[in-house]
């Protein structure tokens, strides 16, 4: 509603008495366009000298202005989500890729084992080392092969004992 130059001194004089100063809402005409708006002034006193110093804006030119902020933060923002999103998809590609080359690397690893021990039973054949990826496996590679090698020494030696054996019976025979 519009107010009279009184009534509005009248409020900036109540807001230049308040310490730190106060803000007044009001309606005034614009001169560019003759029409009436809604406006705000900032008041503050200077009590030594008996003086009110004030800044004031038409709230509707300032809605503009926040409107116009608002939509340049939103753009910024949306923008920096998009970046954010190509960057956490390029690492978790990037990371899915790793982890794929791993888990492959690691699935030929056990393959291999898994080779081995259906072998093993009738086959003499040790684990090829030099296809072994991993360190951890590789270790566990010696070792079977280990398990392997005293596997065959003990059917040697079981094979001398029998032979061995056949041959005290037949000569007790």
């Amino acid at each position: 509603r519009f107010e009279t130059s009184r009534a509005i001194f009248q409020k900036e004089i109540k807001a230049a008495k308040i310490d730190g100063g106060d803000y007044i809402y009001y309606s005034f005409i614009k001169l560019k366009s003759q029409k009436e708006s809604p406006k705000t002034s900032f008041i503050i006193g200077i009590p030594e000298w008996k003086w009110l110093i004030g800044a004031e804006v038409y709230l509707d030119e300032v809605e503009k202005d926040v409107f116009v902020m608002q939509k340049d933060f939103e753009k910024k923002v949306a923008k920096i989500f998009v970046t954010v999103l190509i960057f956490v998809s390029l690492i978790m590609t990037l990371f899915i890729f790793l982890l794929s080359k791993f888990s492959k690397k690691l699935q030929n690893d056990f393959t291999i084992f898994i080779q081995f021990f259906k072998k093993s039973v009738f086959d003499k054949k040790p684990i090829n080392r030099d296809k072994i990826k991993f360190h951890e496996l590789d270790i566990l590679a010696i070792n079977a092969n280990k398990m392997l090698s005293d596997k065959i020494a003990a059917e040697r030696e079981l094979r001398n004992e029998r032979e061995r054996l056949f041959v005290t019976i037949r000569s007790i025979g």
